[in-house]
């Protein structure tokens, strides 16, 4: 793919210096899983819409088992049309994701307020309404033994 130069050294339409760390991070993970291994990938906050752009926009073509959003602005960001894929490449009510995406679970906490709903606005995502027992919710998921628990049965499933 060729990318139109810009002032600043960058390419118009390639991934920025932290975006490109999450597709090589992905790109080497996904290289170096054993064969039937599945690449489970985790992003949290606004990691969820790096990791979405990523796997839409930069590399649609790379194969991800399960994408897990967790306290993720992505629903935000695709509504206000900020991502980098065009949101015409869906229904007029839901955007479409790439099949390399094979499940989507985004979680999210109503006491979280940077977390938002994904699936009135994407297909074949799945929100998962996990509530943690804090007031600021947007920084307690990955330290409640619970979440992580809850969060590998769910993850288990999506792979049988």
């Amino acid at each position: 793919t060729s990318f139109s130069p810009a002032p600043d050294g960058y390419r118009i339409g390639a991934p920025g210096p932290i975006a490109r760390v999450v597709v090589e991070a992905i790109e080497a993970a996904s290289v170096r899983r054993a064969d039937g291994a599945p690449l489970v990938v985790v992003a949290h906050s606004l990691g969820g819409v790096i990791a979405y752009d990523a796997l839409t926009h930069f590399r649609p073509d790379l194969t991800v088992d399960v994408l897990l959003t967790v306290g993720s602005q992505v629903g935000l960001f695709a509504e206000l049309a900020l991502l980098g894929r065009a949101e015409t490449e869906g229904t007029p009510a839901r955007i479409a994701i790439p099949s390399g995406i094979r499940t989507w679970i985004n979680v999210v906490d109503r006491a979280d307020p940077l977390a938002f709903l994904a699936e009135p606005v994407f297909d074949r995502v799945s929100d998962y309404r996990y509530q943690t027992p804090t007031v600021w919710a947007h920084t307690a998921y990955l330290r409640q033994p619970t979440f992580h628990a809850r969060l590998a049965d769910r993850v288990r499933a999506a792979l049988t």
